[in-house]
């Protein structure tokens, strides 16, 4: 037993008692845990259903478990207290958002320490900041860098953006591609950091835009990738 950095991605239900918490860990990368008993009203082992809310950060103390195992922890406590995001149901449907897609994208994601720490070190940011325009697109863009499809910024300036090559080019692409204000847009959000996102202000029908260009995106580069449910509510949420 060890003590795990861990984060609750979904839990479902277990029999009449009990949840599975799925999870991505800095230490094992993707594992599951039953946790027998907790839904009731007092459970013997004294972890807490609140504990495993989807979002938390944890410190947990459990083992490595092979691939589709179930296992077991022993402890767990919260390693960051939120502090607006709590207060704010915008930021909180946003991360809800994300942790929906998070669940699909870690599934087969094997231990990714840089990965964890980008993921932890930007919800923090968020929580912290009253800048919250365009947070999970840059989030999103970001994220490709630790999956492996980050696309290249070099030529930026180019009026294509090549989905295929994850690239810009002067030649027009072949098969799927952005140009336009759509590829300024893409430029844009790669290209700046989450402190400046306030330096332009989109629509909420421009970040759409953007965010199915980003599932597209998503799309090309990882097979099963699939719209997440909750994209309606982030929809109406950010409609000001």
């Amino acid at each position: 037993m060890q003590i795990l950095q861990a984060l609750i991605l979904r839990t479902i239900k277990y029999g009449e008692t009990s949840l599975i918490a799925n999870s991505y860990t800095k230490e094992y990368g993707y594992q599951s845990y039953i946790l027998k008993g907790i839904r009731r009203n007092k459970n013997k082992r004294g972890l807490s259903r609140a504990l495993f809310q989807p979002t938390n950060i944890l410190e947990i103390v459990a083992k490595k478990y092979p691939n589709n195992k179930l296992g077991y922890l022993t402890e767990a406590r919260l390693g960051y207290h939120y502090q607006l995001m709590q207060y704010d149901y915008q930021k909180k449907t946003v991360v809800l958002f994300l942790f929906e897609l998070l669940y699909q994208l870690l599934r087969e994601e094997g231990v990714n320490a840089q990965l964890y720490d980008y993921i932890t070190q930007s919800l923090k940011w968020y929580d912290k900041s009253n800048n919250t325009n365009g947070f999970y697109l840059k989030f999103l863009l970001e994220m490709t860098k630790h999956l492996g499809y980050l696309p290249d910024l070099s030529n930026h300036d180019a009026p294509y953006f090549d989905f295929e090559k994850a690239l810009f080019s002067h030649q027009l692409p072949k098969g799927k591609y952005l140009e336009g204000q759509d590829k300024d847009r893409w430029s844009y959000f790669l290209g700046t950091s989450f402190d400046d996102l306030d330096m332009r202000d989109f629509s909420p029908s421009e970040r759409m835009d953007m965010l199915g260009n980003i599932f597209d995106y998503y799309g090309h580069h990882f097979l099963e990738f699939k719209i997440p449910c909750s994209l309606r509510m982030l929809d109406e949420v950010l409609v000001e």
